[in-house]
This record gives structure tokens, sequence and C-alpha cells, in this order.
């Protein structure tokens, strides 16, 4: 049994390993689409040309590639689609899927390759959606990549570990993080490693090994700390940087409860990010749970011995505390 309240506390303490002291990130900036933005645009949603207008000064202050956590499901009303098709065709910029019920078709939804190595069956672990729901066909052919936004809240509704790789209709669909690293590395596919107790890895070619959990999740390093600017004003210099889009006037996007306080969805794609291209995530290798039965198979032998002792309440007590503590300190 894995009661309800044993695992919350073992995510708290999760917590504490990864709440530290905050870390400047200098590879990635947000671009937020605040109140001030909406005062010089106009009203929410804009029409595509103004996102087109957007993106093109990004990459006019020097960004190296932007991520756009916006999703585009419909056609544009003011009619100005081809206005952003363009700027997807001159630029690298990876847009974001999320999952839906299966109320709208998913005909147009873009999937990159996925290479499966090992002995286990991938739908027995990864995330199963009913469906996907895309950009039009125009922005998803374009985009140089497409990933989910979507995140899995533990059981106290706070979002620690997102899955980097989840399947729909028998299809792999890689995360908006995945994306955009895939992207930066310039790789065509992933390379994912499922034996039969759950997904151990997933690699970019042109990048470092990154250990999963059994569901392909990772505890998200949110001790980053972004530089920030809203959309409309001046533009920081971005020469090379990550630039990632999102959504922050009131009343427009909800936030994402964290360890570390409420997140927009954009930041918690950036500390994700961040967290992938320095490897400093928390990692529960998937023989954990078979230590943690072993460890408990002794326990019990121990108290059934210690028991027959003299202050073996004692001795027993000391036994339980060692066993609570031993996996912290592994």
């Amino acid at each position: 049994a894995d009661p309800t309240f044993v695992e919350a506390v073992k995510l708290k303490f999760y917590d504490q390993l990864m709440i530290q002291k905050p870390v400047r990130s200098d590879q990635i900036v947000l671009a937020n689409i605040s109140e001030k933005t909406l005062e010089k645009y106009g009203q929410y949603p804009f029409p595509r040309e103004v996102y087109s207008k957007i993106i093109g000064d990004l990459y006019s202050s020097g960004a190296g590639v932007v991520g756009n956590t916006i999703l585009f499901p419909e056609k544009d009303r003011f009619k100005t689609d081809d206005s952003l098709s363009k700027i997807l065709e001159k630029y690298p910029v990876v847009l974001s899927q999320t999952v839906a019920d299966c109320n709208r078709s998913n005909s147009n939804t873009r999937r990159t390759g996925v290479a499966v190595v090992g002995d286990g069956k991938s739908t027995d672990f990864l995330p199963n959606y009913p469906c996907v729901l895309d950009n039009i066909p125009e922005f998803q052919t374009k985009a140089a990549g497409v990933g989910i936004t979507s995140t899995l809240p533990e059981i106290d509704g706070v979002v620690r570990r997102v899955p980097l790789l989840a399947m729909s209709q028998r299809e792999y669909y890689p995360s908006f993080s995945m994306e955009m690293l895939r992207v930066i590395a310039g790789d065509p596919s992933y390379q994912a490693k499922i034996n039969q107790t759950g997904v151990e890895a997933l690699r970019i070619p042109q990048f470092n090994t990154i250990k999963t959990d059994e569901y392909s999740r990772v505890f998200i390093n949110w001790n980053y700390k972004f530089k920030e600017f809203d959309v409309g004003d001046v533009h920081p210099d971005l020469s090379g940087k990550i630039v990632i889009l999102g959504v922050t006037a009131a009343g427009v996007t909800n936030p994402v409860p964290s360890p570390s306080g409420s997140q927009y969805p954009h930041t918690v794609q950036a500390n994700l990010l961040q967290t992938l291209i320095n490897g400093d995530s928390v990692s529960i290798p998937n023989w954990a749970p078979l230590v943690d039965f072993g460890g408990l198979f002794v326990l019990c032998l121990a108290l059934i011995i210690i028991s027959r002792f003299r202050f073996s309440i004692i001795y027993i007590a000391g036994l339980i505390i060692g066993y609570l503590y031993l996996p912290f300190y592994l």
C-alpha cells in the first residue's frame, strides 16, 4: 500500500531537495504578453499578424530560437494567418500542442520520430491521452518543432514532474521542452530506452542522455531565475538566447502551482528546459522500489527478532527511524 499521506510526505521531501538558492539563467529569456502588451496591440487574442510581428522583432533583436507556448487551433478571425505562416517559414519557431477530449479532429497533429530500444512495452508506462489538440495545418507543417505543454500535477495538485514523452492513438508525442532541446541541438528525432520496469532514459543524439522515471517524467528544478521583459517594451539584447513567449496578462492565463509558488505556463517550460540543459534534476532509478521493498522485508524480520530482547521498544524505534531516513541519504 502507498497511502496518499505517505506519497505526499515523500513529495514534500523532494521539494526540500530541489528548492535551493536561486540561480540566474544565462541562456533563457522570457517574453511576456502582459498588460502593457494589450495596451499596445489591443484586445486579446491578437490577429495573427501581431504574433508574426512579435516573433519577427524577437529575431531582429538577436534571438537564437523562439518557443511559443500559445496554441493556434482555429483559423484567424481577421484572416491574417498568412503573415504568421511566412514568419514560421523564415525563422525556427517551436509551437505548442496540448492534450484534449476527442471533440476535435487531430488529423493535423505533427509527430517527431522516436526510435525505441529495449524489451519494454511503451503503452504500459507512457501517459496515454485520447487526443492531442494541435495548430492549424499551415502552422504545424512550417514550425521547426511542436511539443506538448500539458502537465501532470501530483496528488496534492502541485506540478513537480513533467513527462517528456507521451502517447496518443499509439503515436509518440514529445514535450514542448524536449522539442525545444531537439531544435537547439539540430537533431531530427529522439531515442527512448524502455525496459520491462519502464522508461529508463531519453536521448537526443547531439545531447546528453536524460534519465527519467518509469513514466518518462523528470523533476523540474525550480531554482532558476530568468531575465524577463514585456512584449511591446524595448527589447533587451537577445543575442543567441533561447526566448520563450507566453502570456502573463491578468484573466488570460491560469498560473500553475509549483513547489516555489504559482508559475505561468511558459515559466514552467523555461524551468524544465533549463533543467534538461543542465541535467541537475533529482533522479529516481527504476530499481528504487525493489530496494524499498527489500528494506521493508529486512525491517520486518529485524522487528520480529529484536522484539524478543529486553528494551526492545528502544531498538524497534531506532530501526524504524533508520528505515525512514535511509532512502533520503541514498
